[in-house]
């Protein structure tokens, strides 16, 4: 997935929210990871290795208007299962990704474009 995603606002492949991100979804197991790719593209599975994806996955700060620097840890991630895009907190550290991500994965309603 990493190759295939684009970053906007904040996000950059070295920034430490995104190595955050990266950690949080490697501990995830399999099914957890399924259910990421439903909550943030709207399906079962990305494509496998060395197949064309279509269109990457977006990485885009959460709440681009906002310009105070509060916490983002008490917001959760929004997804644009469209565009395949992910609004992502700046979160302070991989525990708080992971337990984000998760809740947002677990607590919202399933369904399959696929």
């Amino acid at each position: 997935m990493k190759e295939n995603t684009r970053y906007s606002g904040e996000h950059s492949a070295t920034a430490p929210h995104i190595i955050f991100f990266w950690a949080a979804l490697e501990e995830m197991t399999s099914e957890q990871r399924r259910k990421f790719i439903a909550f943030s593209w709207g399906r079962e599975s990305i494509p496998p290795a060395g197949q064309h994806w279509g269109q990457k996955m977006h990485l885009m700060t959460f709440g681009q208007k906002r310009k105070s620097k509060e916490s983002m840890d008490a917001y959760m991630p929004a997804s644009h299962t469209c565009s395949f895009g992910l609004e992502l907190p700046v979160y302070s550290s991989k525990e708080v990704t992971k337990d984000r991500l998760l809740y947002a994965i677990e607590n919202v309603m399933e369904y399959s474009l696929d």
